[in-house]
Formats: C-alpha cells, sequence, structure tokens
C-alpha cells in the first residue's frame, strides 16, 4: 500500500484555484512538465479519464490531492466528481463518498437505461442494483423503461443523493 502523502508536502508542492479547480506547481520540478505555474497532472488518457500528479515517488490522482489540500486531511473513502465530469475538480463538485456511493453515481456505459439488463433467456427485462458489493436482484419487467424505474426506485432509497438516472 502506498503512503499517503503528508499535508504540509501537499501544500508546499502545489498551489490550488477553488474557482478554476487548477492544481498547479509551486516549483520548479526535475522535468519540462514540473515547472512553477504549470498545471500539475498528467494527461487523463493515461488514468482512466482522470488527472494524477506525482508526489515523492507515488502517483495520486488529483481530485484527493485537491481534497487533502482544501480539507487538510486525505479522505477516508473515494472522492466523487458530483456531476461525474472527471475533470472538473473545483472544490464544489468534490465530495467524499463511499465505493458504493461513488459507483451509484457513475455513468451509464451500455447504450441501454441504468440498472435495465435484457435477459435472452426469459425474454425481458431484468433489474438489478449493487449495493455495498452485493447484487440485489429487482425483479423482471416486460419494458426497459420498468427496469430502470425499479432500479431508480431502489437507487434512491439505497443512495440518496448519489444515485444517478443515467
Amino acid at each position: 500500500m502506498k503512503p499517503v502523502p503528508s499535508i504540509d508536502l501537499i501544500r508546499s508542492t502545489f498551489t490550488y484555484d477553488p474557482a478554476t479547480g487548477e492544481l498547479r506547481w509551486r516549483h520548479n520540478g526535475r522535468n519540462q512538465y514540473t515547472r512553477a505555474g504549470s498545471l500539475a497532472g498528467q494527461s487523463p488518457k493515461n488514468c482512466n479519464g482522470y488527472s494524477s500528479v506525482r508526489i515523492a515517488g507515488y502517483s495520486y490522482r488529483v481530485h484527493k490531492v485537491i481534497w487533502a489540500y482544501v480539507y487538510g486531511v486525505w479522505p477516508h473513502h473515494d472522492v466523487d466528481h458530483r456531476f461525474g465530469v472527471k475533470s472538473d475538480n473545483r472544490i464544489s463538485e468534490l465530495r467524499e463518498a463511499t465505493r458504493s456511493q461513488n459507483l451509484a453515481n457513475s455513468r451509464q456505459r451500455a447504450s441501454n437505461l441504468k440498472g435495465a439488463h435484457f435477459d435472452r433467456r426469459r425474454g425481458k427485462w431484468s433489474a438489478r442494483i449493487t449495493v455495498d458489493y452485493r447484487e440485489i436482484w429487482l425483479g423482471s419487467y416486460s419494458t426497459e423503461a420498468a427496469a430502470h424505474a425499479a432500479y431508480m426506485v431502489a437507487a434512491r432509497s439505497h443512495f440518496g443523493e448519489f444515485a444517478r438516472a443515467a
């Protein structure tokens, strides 16, 4: 497990602008990418859409570093982007979340409605939700919309403000 960087190290290495969400290097580093005043973070294409920075030889997600910079503590759980925009690191758009809450706020990757899956064996739409790493079966439905509606009722019940419809 990689060590958690100290808040003093984070604050002495970076500056942060809460209005723009930009994390910048405070001092020149060893390469052309770490110059005082330049944006900190590797290209999102290398990090599943998230920016990351290296601190003391370890890579950390920029949004977690920002959380620690602003609040003075390393996050105990995930840091969720409230509206799912991975590049929006304004502190007003970040919130601490459990893994289950963070996954509930993720965007649907398939073309159908979130929580609805077509079961070819039954010839019906099924709905299911995962809560705390446990999958819960919500039933079979004749339409995709009905399965999605069942999912949304369960999502609002389990995840509250973290439930995302799409």
